[in-house]
């Protein structure tokens, strides 16, 4: 994740996150997935990603 930010991959810095927040998730982290969902969404509506963006606000819904 820190490599793709480095060199400005946005889509896979977020796609990254979003795997750290399905872990947090399954772990019982409920506040921290909730978190890391809505740092990858931020960045794929950056991106304007629109495949992967559709999926983000499911995985936030997840969490509240």
């Amino acid at each position: 994740m820190s490599l793709a930010r480095e060199v400005g991959d946005t889509r896979i810095a977020a796609l990254a996150i979003n795997n750290l927040g399905d872990l947090a998730l399954t772990t019982g982290d409920y506040t921290r997935a909730g978190q890391l969902f809505e740092e990858s969404h931020a960045l794929l509506e950056a991106r304007a990603h629109v495949a992967r963006r559709q999926a983000s606000p499911h995985h936030v819904g997840e969490v509240r």
